[in-house]
């Protein structure tokens, strides 16, 4: 702690050295030390917008651990208003109105966040997570969509959405069995979930190999 202290009061506006110091600070639970830090912080980075975000937000996520959820609103908004580019604020509020059961709140903030960018893959499964648990699943199936989902070793994926991709079991049989006996030369045997319309001929492949 004292040499990360020395490197900031050298150069002040280190934001990675500020960063250490107050993951010190809240790893030991000296939650009001850290952040009175961040006051200081602040006034280093009076014209840095995007700084300033950084610093609020640190403060509200130091709020969360104190639980203090309306001084981490108050936290996370300000965040906001310095830089509304900001996601991991709008993630901070949605995760105290979670806490405090305010399920349609932490939704409307998600929401505000995928009104900047619509693409965000994690905060359209946040909102369908929230979604399926309130068995609102036609809402749910909607942002699961626009949620990239990757596959390994599937038989026969069939039809694949937009927003599947990844790699089919099509390798011949004998270069599975080959990297099985590399993997585990004393295996004398495999098993194979059987479904005769799905890996009935993949069983055939295996027993001929």
């Amino acid at each position: 702690l004292a040499s990360f202290e020395k490197a900031l009061a050298l150069n002040p506006k280190r934001l990675d050295v500020f960063a250490q110091i107050i993951g010190i600070h809240s790893a030991r639970q000296k939650f009001d030390i850290a952040l009175q830090k961040c006051d200081e912080q602040l006034a280093i980075y009076e014209d840095q917008a995007r700084l300033q975000a950084f610093v609020l937000d640190t403060k509200g996520q130091l709020y969360v651990r104190k639980k203090m959820d309306g001084a981490a609103e108050k936290a996370f908004r300000a965040a906001i208003e310095a830089n509304a580019e900001y996601a991991r604020s709008y993630h901070g509020l949605a995760r105290v109105f979670l806490r405090q059961g305010k399920e349609d709140k932490a939704i409307e903030e998600y929401n505000a966040l995928l009104a900047r960018n619509p693409d965000r893959a994690e905060v359209h499964m946040a909102i369908a997570t929230i979604y399926d648990g309130q068995r609102r699943h036609d809402l749910a199936k909607k942002h699961l969509k626009k949620t990239p989902v990757i596959f390994t070793m599937v038989l026969k994926p069939g039809k694949i959405p937009k927003n599947i991709t990844g790699v089919s079991m099509t390798l011949p049989a004998k270069i599975h069995l080959k990297g099985l006996k590399l993997l585990a030369p004393k295996v004398k045997s495999v098993g194979i979930v059987f479904n005769p319309s799905h890996s009935g001929k993949r069983v055939d492949e295996f027993k001929k190999g």
